[in-house]
């Protein structure tokens, strides 16, 4: 399986080179690279991100880098690179803010390769994702039957409450395959899936990422597809703040999305309550 790594960024020069540095030394060498970048001054203007995108270049991979001055929110940005790879039928969602374990793609192509030759309908396959400045922090993955589990609270025949877990925002675990029903920060999708459920959600995600990552990965589901985490896999998240404009009025704009999200789920699990789950 050869796949592409599609990185959105903005006004994360800093970051962006921590995260491709940590893809040059993965262990996995079958990758191809799209960046799309909203900065204002490109990334790649700056010495150690052109050199290291060059280097990627000559080593065999296949790189574009885009720049994107419209700049109408994340998931808009990542669609636009998912509409430029016409490379590979599997790629991966990167945040630019991440550093992958050495082994981090090669795990999620392991896991994703086993469950397609068992015949099971694959998604997306994700890892854990600890803050990078808090590594001591752990849980027991086998006490986990659903790695961040969605609930649907039903108070009344009108009234449903979305409960989002999230356990790989705050740890990492010893290595189990584990269904999910929602992945965060950087996984491994189909990329005719994603195109299936017309992408990224633009209603969603502008610069609260997990709501755009929770949207996409209900709407694999919905659509019959399987999700995985490997709790081995590990994405250190750097919790740098959200590029450029996009943490403008965020009090405000946390309440309108959280508001809008569970209008939303509520209204796809009373159309989906049968379809609902993961075994």
């Amino acid at each position: 399986m050869r796949i592409t790594c599609q990185i959105a960024t903005r006004n994360r020069c800093g970051e962006l080179y921590g995260m491709l540095a940590s893809l040059h030394q993965q262990d996995f060498k079958d990758w191809d690279l799209i960046i799309l970048d909203e900065s204002e001054t490109p990334s790649i203007n700056y010495k150690y991100v052109y050199d290291l995108i060059t280097r990627m270049k000559h080593e065999g991979h296949g790189v574009k880098f885009l720049s994107n001055q419209l700049r109408k929110g994340i998931s808009n940005a990542r669609n636009l690179a998912l509409k430029e790879d016409n490379w590979n039928e599997w790629a991966v969602r990167i945040d630019d803010d991440s550093i992958i374990d050495k082994n981090y793609l090669s795990k999620l192509v392991a896991v994703a390769e086993d469950k397609l030759k068992k015949g099971i309908k694959v998604g997306a396959v994700g890892g854990v994702v600890p803050p990078l400045g808090a590594p001591q922090i752990y849980r027991n993955s086998k006490k986990i039957k659903v790695f961040n589990e969605i609930k649907f609270i039903e108070s009344s025949e009108n009234s449903i409450t979305v409960q989002i877990d999230d356990d790989g925002g705050y740890s990492y675990h010893p290595g189990k395959v584990i269904p999910s029903h929602h992945l965060r920060s950087s996984f491994l999708f189909n990329v005719k899936a994603a195109r299936e459920i017309n992408g990224f959600p633009l209603d969603q995600g502008g610069m609260i990422g997990w709501r755009e990552e929770t949207k996409f990965s209900m709407k694999l589901v919905w659509a019959g597809y399987k999700l995985f985490t490997d709790t081995s896999a590990v994405c250190w998240h750097q919790r740098s703040n959200s590029g450029g404009g996009r943490m403008s009025n965020y009090a405000e704009y946390v309440s309108l999305q959280e508001a809008h999200f569970q209008k939303w789920a509520s209204r796809q699990y009373k159309k989906n309550k049968k379809k609902y789950g993961v075994d």
